[in-house]
């Protein structure tokens, strides 16, 4: 059997009107899979009986055809003898040609012929032909070296000599010692990242230690891509990189889960260069909640650092917009573990160093009364050092790539990815934007741009966010203003009252009335008001509001004599008003108990003489101080004071002596020590 190029080289044509020419006579053919596709196998007697037709010389039939042989393909130049005739085309190596291989042997046979009849009609060198082939064939430019390369092969190993290397199939490689390649690989793989050429040179030095053949630096590059790229990431990358690269992933169906159910959080510092309120050079951050179906952003905040203070605005301000969730997902940061915002982990309970009973006897749950507590929303934390748990993190990519990239003073995501003009914002402060222009055009952004962008994640089926937002969106929660702003204020741990009010942070608080006054040495908790500095509302352990108070003054020492005297007109007032409500209590001045009790018993003794009742027995006669020095002791108290006397005067005298023993062992001690330093 024969194929077109084969056929085509045979009869002197292209293998497009071999193949025609094969349609046209209808030359039995076979068909056979190749590698992309299938290939016709024509019957060689059928073409070489064509060729006899046309005047062709072709070799006898011979054997059968069953197999393809070099025949067809046999080279003009007769007297190579038998390194040419050894070559056998039907061999195996050429079996396990592909289509393409054969068709380029055949196209370098075509030349090899050309540069064979040159020769034989004595029309020149090789030089000669190979301009004139050039100028006849531009589209298949041959060089001296080439032909003279193809015309060795060919006398070498025949036909399939001609097919080029990387058609040939399981063609082996350069080998080398195992020994070295474990050397290179364990010198290669660190985390340190040495290159190619550094593991090298360590194998190399071992290999000629062994005495074995040194590899070159080709053979070293194959060893290292040969390596498969998980090993690769995790041994010279890390973990993470393993984790972020070629680690599997478990994939999660949210389709089920309805719009405003869910919200992630966490925070993000974008890379902008930027002045605060004092005109200092800072990095904004970004606290955002987001929704988990359709990861649309449904609250935010900018702030120049993360705390507390910023995930409870940003949290009102999706609740004002969006209604509260049933439950928000937050890492483990200090700022989300804070018993005001979430209440802690479930496994904290509550302290108070004054009394640690306090809880169960008061029943003080700080779980409920944190704020998401107070408004019913459930906690769940992310796995630690695990930012894979959270899917906002990927819409910060989103935003690093279509907010922070647009400004002028993006300072880069790293070291690398600094822009060269980001030294003429830090030399000129003035140009970068504020942190209240970054905030303002933050929220166009992400409400005109971000929220507007379809998403490919599951559940949001390709839709804009906004639009997978409203498409499944729950029932709205909706909750009374008043009653957010008190659940959104973080509140303390339980207080004392006292003197002055309340202490938070460091500082005191007391109330304007005299609630807070009248409750001295009660516990009670407070609430901080992040809207408004300085002020926080007390309740007390069963959740009743009592008063506002507001923080206490400090005076320094050079105070005015104003100040100090509006300050000492409020405790007098203070005072005042104590000692009023102590009246009105009593209804009246106070009155001469004593005289008034004296006067009820006497007139209760004469009611009971008059009556002819027992009277009560007379009072003993009371001793005047000056009447003592007159009375003569008796005897038997006369003996008592003097054996005291005696006994204190000898209790005095052994602790003298006591002492005076101490005295003469400590004086023996000091001079023993004084003559061993001698």
């Amino acid at each position: 059997m024969m194929d077109d190029a084969e056929v085509g080289h045979l009869l002197g044509c292209s293998e497009r009107h071999a193949r025609r020419l094969a349609d046209r006579e209808n030359w039995r053919f076979r068909e056979e899979p190749v590698r992309g596709g299938k290939r016709k196998l024509y019957a060689r007697q059928d073409v070489l009986a064509y060729a006899r037709s046309k005047g062709l010389s072709v070799p006898d039939l011979g054997t059968s055809d069953t197999t393809p042989t070099n025949t067809a393909v046999a080279p003009v130049d007769r007297d190579r003898g038998a390194a040419g005739a050894g070559a056998d085309a039907g061999d195996g190596a050429w079996a396990s040609v592909p289509e393409k291989g054969r068709k380029k042997a055949a196209a370098r046979m075509r030349v090899l012929e050309a540069w064979q009849a040159f020769k034989a009609a004595d029309r020149g060198n090789m030089h000669l032909f190979i301009d004139e082939w050039n100028a006849e064939h531009p589209d298949h430019r041959v060089s001296y070296a080439t032909v003279y390369r193809w015309d060795q092969d060919f006398a070498a190993g025949g036909l399939p000599a001609l097919v080029p290397g990387y058609y040939v199939k399981e063609t082996p490689g350069r080998q080398v010692d195992p020994r070295v390649a474990t050397v290179f690989r364990r010198a290669w793989l660190k985390q340190t990242r040495p290159n190619v050429s550094t593991a090298m040179a360590v194998a190399i030095a071992h290999a000629q230690e062994l005495g074995v053949k040194e590899p070159s630096y080709t053979t070293f590059r194959r060893l290292a891509a040969e390596i498969a790229k998980p090993m690769r990431v995790i041994a010279r990358d890390g973990n993470k990189a393993y984790d972020d690269k070629c680690g599997d992933y478990i994939q999660i169906d949210r389709s089920s889960l309805p719009a405003n159910h869910t919200w992630v959080s966490d925070h993000h510092q974008l890379d902008i260069l930027c002045r605060d309120d004092r005109g200092r050079l800072v990095f904004p951050w970004v606290t955002v909640f987001q929704d988990e179906r359709s990861r649309m952003w449904v609250g935010w905040c900018i702030h120049t650092n993360p705390c507390t203070d910023t995930i409870l605005m940003a949290f009102a301000r999706g609740v004002h917009a969006y209604g509260l969730p049933q439950e928000i997902k937050v890492d483990n940061g200090r700022d989300y573990r804070a018993r005001s915002v979430t209440g802690g982990w479930k496994t904290h309970r509550l302290e108070v160093d004054q009394d640690k009973a306090l809880a169960a006897v008061h029943g003080v749950q700080q779980q409920d009364r944190s704020v998401m507590g107070s408004l019913g929303v459930k906690v769940r934390f992310a796995l630690p050092k695990n930012a894979r748990a959270k899917s906002v993190e990927r819409a910060f990519l989103v935003v690093n790539e279509w907010y922070s990239r647009l400004h002028p003073s993006f300072r880069g995501s790293n070291v690398l990815d600094k822009p060269e003009q980001l030294k003429e914002f830090q030399a000129n402060p003035k140009r970068c934007p504020t942190v209240r222009e970054i905030d303002q055009e933050f929220d166009d952004f992400i409400n005109h741009v971000y929220n507007t962008m379809p998403c490919r994640g599951r559940g949001a089926d390709g839709m804009r966010r906004c639009d997978a937002f409203e498409t499944h969106r729950a029932p709205m929660r909706m909750v009374d203003p008043v009653t957010l702003h008190f659940c959104l204020m973080k509140s303390t741990k339980p207080l004392m009252v006292k003197r002055n009010g309340v202490e938070v942070d460091g500082i005191q608080y007391n109330a304007v009335n005299m609630e807070l006054h009248w409750r001295q040495d009660e516990w009670v908790y407070a609430r901080r008001d992040p809207w408004r500095a300085g002020v926080v509302y007390v309740f007390d352990l069963d959740d009743r509001p009592i008063c506002e108070a507001r923080n206490l003054p400090l005076f320094t020492t050079d105070a005015s004599r104003e100040e100090l005297s509006a300050a000492m007109a409020g405790q007098r007032r203070r005072k005042k008003v104590t000692r009023d409500a102590v009246k009105e209590l009593t209804g009246g001045p106070a009155t001469d108990d004593l005289a008034a009790l004296i006067a009820h018993n006497r007139a209760l003794a004469a009611s009971s003489d008059a009556g002819g009742g027992k009277s009560p027995p007379p009072p003993k006669q009371l001793i005047r101080t000056g009447d003592v020095a007159g009375l003569e002791p008796t005897p038997a108290r006369g003996a008592r004071a003097r054996s005291s006397a005696d006994l204190l005067a000898e209790q005095r005298e052994r602790a003298q002596a006591q002492r005076d023993a101490d005295m003469e062992l400590l004086r023996k001690g000091l001079m023993k020590r004084a003559s061993n330093t001698i």
